[in-house]
């Protein structure tokens, strides 16, 4: 799919597709004993996160250097998670506090933040792929 869409578009998607994952939640919360709902937020979590997890080690790959791939790919992977990690600890205190309902829809919100950074990165990432690009044909 990454190579159909484009690391860029398939990237976007998955931030959407994770976002969309959360709202399924909300749906389980409000109807808990609902087997069928329950099956529908496992399916949707799998599916957009297996995307989301394609998307994103293609996107990681393409800023890579390739003399340090491994070294740079260990650093980008840990900073993507890292937001996760620290502000997941919180969330039991939200969730005590307002209920799942609001902790399913704020986190769906809380995509914003990777939106704006997709959309102010994605312009300059371009140009320096396209610098990149002219360096390997040039020689240089």
């Amino acid at each position: 799919m990454v190579v159909w869409l484009g690391v860029q578009r398939s990237l976007l998607i998955a931030i959407l597709l994770g976002a969309f994952s959360n709202l399924l939640y909300l749906l389980l919360a409000m109807f808990p004993a609902d087997i069928a709902v329950f099956t529908a937020v496992i399916a949707g979590e799998n599916l957009s996160g297996g995307f989301l997890g394609t998307a994103a080690v293609a996107w990681l790959s393409s800023l890579v250097n390739r003399e340090y791939t491994a070294t740079q790919y260990a650093l980008f992977s840990s900073l993507v998670a890292l937001p996760g990690k620290l502000i997941g600890g919180l969330s039991g205190f939200m969730v005590a506090s307002a209920g799942y309902p609001v902790f399913f829809v704020f986190s769906t919100f809380a995509i914003a933040p990777a939106l704006l950074l997709f959309f102010w990165l994605q312009p300059r990432l371009a140009d320096i792929a396209q610098e990149n690009s002219d360096a390997t044909h040039t020689g240089d």
